[in-house]
């Protein structure tokens, strides 16, 4: 992947280079760094790029700051070998950094998410499956599925594959891995969204064989060798929700993001299992989320046909 200097610029401003975050000056947020943006704009200089090279005193002056962030802009900017070891240690484990300034880029994830969509992101696999059109599924480890859940996950993925949709999920144990090894063996594309772990997670058996296929695209919001955290997931939902069409939600805690993307509006089509369902799901049900009884008396054809349309009005299972 090729980056610009407004690329590079967006990695060393905002990007963590240690999974730690053992950093020397804490790195930009996306709302600190699309300020700083409109400030660079706004000051006649162009792109974000045109900060690379400057010192603190031409920071100062261009952009009316206080020393103490001119000096933060500046040391962040300084990192230029560092950040080039690191990328340099990803490409030697297939991955590679995504920025919103990159041509690769969802356009989706730009609509939909706005000033909120992350600035970069790690990824392994075939990119170019994010302009396929994708169902997600998500679900969390902590809740165990029931039988009928199970079989309604099979009969999820199957679907996909002869509407021709690929699926995105959020990957955690549970529902999400048992979706992305149905599609796997049955030829759907998958695009996993972690909130942690990517260096190791990768390495599993079932996606190197599916990214050697170029069946599979791996991505994250935080650094490769960042364990998982909740606070992540919530970020990484959004993500899979505004990447969809539509969204299945296996299982929930009802703490993952649903209300925020039912309020903001990140997926047009919003269904929950109730099969019968778990406490969280029931809630996401009262909060607007369509309940899904049984998948296999559904019209699966007739859902897929109104996903690709764009004003088509949500439809029930009911």
């Amino acid at each position: 992947m090729q980056h610009n200097d407004d690329a590079f610029t967006a990695m060393l401003l905002t990007l963590s280079l240690t999974a730690d975050k053992e950093e020397l000056v804490r790195p930009l947020t996306s709302a600190e760094f699309y300020e700083l943006a409109s400030r660079v704009e706004a000051a006649g200089l162009g792109s974000i790029g045109s900060l690379i090279g400057m010192d603190i005193s031409a920071v100062m002056t261009k952009l009316d700051m206080p020393e103490q962030e001119a000096y933060r802009i500046c040391m962040l900017l300084s990192r230029t070998m560092p950040l080039s070891y690191a990328m340099e240690h990803f490409y030697d484990s297939n991955i590679e950094i995504m920025t919103r300034m990159d041509e690769e880029y969802p356009v989706r994830l730009n609509e939909r998410l706005g000033a909120d969509a992350p600035i970069a992101m790690y990824v392994s696999g075939n990119i170019e499956l994010l302009n396929q059109p994708m169902i997600a599924l998500l679900g969390i480890s902590g809740v165990k599925m029931t039988p009928a859940a199970e079989k309604g996950v099979r009969l999820l993925v199957r679907s996909l594959k002869d509407e021709g949709f690929g699926l995105i999920t959020s990957s955690e144990p549970g529902a999400c891995r048992v979706a992305e090894k149905e599609a796997f063996e049955c030829g759907v594309n998958v695009v996993s969204v972690l909130a942690g772990d990517l260096m190791r997670k990768k390495e599993e058996d079932m996606y190197i064989e599916a990214q050697m296929r170029g069946q599979a695209l791996m991505m994250s919001i935080v650094h490769p060798e960042a364990p998982y955290t909740n606070v992540h997931a919530v970020s990484r939902n959004r993500i899979v929700y505004s990447l969809a069409l539509a969204s299945f939600i296996a299982t929930t805690d009802a703490k993952r993001g649903e209300s925020d993307a039912i309020r903001k509006k990140l997926c047009d089509w919003m269904y929950a299992f109730d099969t019968p369902s778990p406490l969280g799901n029931r809630i996401v049900i009262s909060r607007g989320v369509n309940p899904v009884p049984d998948f296999e008396k559904m019209d699966f054809s007739k859902y897929a046909q109104n996903w690709r349309m764009a004003n088509a009005e949500q439809l029930s299972f009911l």
